[in-house]
């Protein structure tokens, strides 16, 4: 008794280089393998990123926090996290401000904190440059002249006086931790502060 040959190309199960569409399937198969990935990957980003925001949000004053003109949940959140004093509190806190956060729109928040930051930078920089001219105009017999060229509506006979003092203070620069050295240079930091009106506000400095 003769038996059938068995086809092989009429079972796609057999071969699967004989199926025109497997190719594209496991190609389908791979995408999407790489799709969530992908996905997971930018959600972890995401978390990071807001709870980065978070934590900086938490290192903010009240004063500062009220100024971002935050959503009430967002901002009730923040106050409470600097109410609570131990560890614990203030973690599931943080959690929940993250959770505030992938609620709500975050750009308008973000693009607050940068002007903030940047403001913050240009104040510190400021800060700096103001801290130079006391220290120079306390060492260098010469830095008098050239603050008065560039700072020409200060009041001059004062600001000598007060050089003077702060020289003899700190013996020109060479004693600056006695008592009276520091308190004549702070004297001197506040004048050319309050005399410039870009300046920074006082570090204590």
């Amino acid at each position: 008794m003769m038996h059938p040959h068995p086809d092989t190309g009429s079972n796609p199960d057999s071969d699967p280089d004989a199926d025109p569409n497997a190719e594209e399937q496991l190609d389908a198969e791979e995408g999407s393998h790489y799709g969530n990935f992908s996905s997971k990957s930018a959600k972890k980003r995401e978390a990071e990123r807001l709870r980065k925001m978070g934590q900086e949000l938490t290192l903010m004053s009240a004063e500062q926090l009220k100024k971002l003109d935050l959503h009430d949940k967002l901002l009730n959140a923040l106050l409470d996290y600097q109410r609570f004093k131990s560890h614990g509190a203030k973690k599931r806190q943080l959690l929940l401000i993250g959770g505030i956060l992938r609620k709500i729109d975050v750009h308008e928040v973000e693009e607050k904190l940068a002007v903030l930051n940047g403001e913050a930078a240009s104040a510190r920089y400021a800060l700096h440059q103001l801290e130079l001219w006391r220290d120079r105009l306390i060492t260098d017999s010469q830095a008098l002249t050239e603050y008065l060229d560039e700072y020409q509506a200060t009041d001059r006979q004062q600001l000598r006086q007060i050089v003077q003092k702060a020289q003899r203070a700190t013996k020109m620069g060479q004693d600056l931790e006695s008592p009276q050295a520091k308190a004549a240079a702070r004297v001197l930091f506040r004048f050319i502060r309050d005399s410039n009106n870009d300046s920074p506000a006082d570090s204590g400095a």
